[in-house]
């Protein structure tokens, strides 16, 4: 498996993972960026799921770009999240603004300070 990788087994899906997250996770917004994590017990390691209201962003073209770039900068940022928020997490981030991202990274910059804020 690639160290870098976006592999199956980091991808959040699943009713009750998501419902325990959901119930008893912690919100944080920064930014354009909103995040709920849920540290685990089990070692699950860290799973992560993105997403974009469709009442923010009409055009699914525009969503999927959004989450293309959340899950890249996620993706080339995994050690800082796995440092931040522990080795088994379940996390969700949300790109909250009406307007699109002008760069990768810029989207990638607001989210490393989102999950290093104390």
């Amino acid at each position: 498996m690639k160290s870098e990788g976006y592999s199956r087994q980091f991808k959040l899906k699943g009713k009750k993972d998501l419902a325990d997250l959901f119930a008893s996770g912690k919100w944080r917004t920064k930014e354009n960026v909103r995040m709920v994590f849920l540290k685990r017990d089990q070692q699950n390691g860290l799973q992560m799921g993105v997403s974009v209201s469709k009442k923010l962003h009409k055009k699914a073209v525009d969503r999927n770009r959004i989450k293309r770039l959340l899950r890249e900068a996620v993706r080339k940022n995994k050690e800082v999240l796995t440092n931040q928020l522990g080795p088994s997490a379940l996390v969700m981030f949300f790109w909250i603004s009406p307007t699109m991202p002008s760069t990768s990274g810029e989207v990638e910059q607001q989210l490393l300070n989102l999950v290093q804020k104390k």
